[in-house]
């Protein structure tokens, strides 16, 4: 039996080191794309409920007039809700 040289064992060495820092990088790409999508949810669901609850004090005004003008600014529809009707438009 020989045993393995230095050469052979160092020839296997050089691969590994390559292929588990490719699987880091590619680790660390994902994290940051996933950290990114978490973020835009976030502020998504944020704006979304910030024009909702500006909608809600507009109808809880008493004067009818200065409630229709403040729909009226907030008449914009919240970007996930014109997605939806715009499917809905196409069928």
């Amino acid at each position: 039996m020989t045993p393995i040289g230095f050469g052979a064992a160092r020839s296997w060495l050089w691969p590994g080191i390559v292929a588990s820092l490719a699987i880091l990088g590619l680790l660390l790409i994902f994290h940051q794309v996933v950290r990114g999508a978490v973020r835009q949810g976030e502020l998504r669901q944020a704006a979304a409920m910030a024009h909702a609850d500006a909608v809600r004090r507009c109808q809880a005004q008493s004067d009818s007039r200065e409630r229709d003008g403040c729909l009226a600014r907030f008449s914009t529809v919240p970007p996930d809700e014109a997605v939806v009707q715009a499917r809905n438009a196409e069928r």
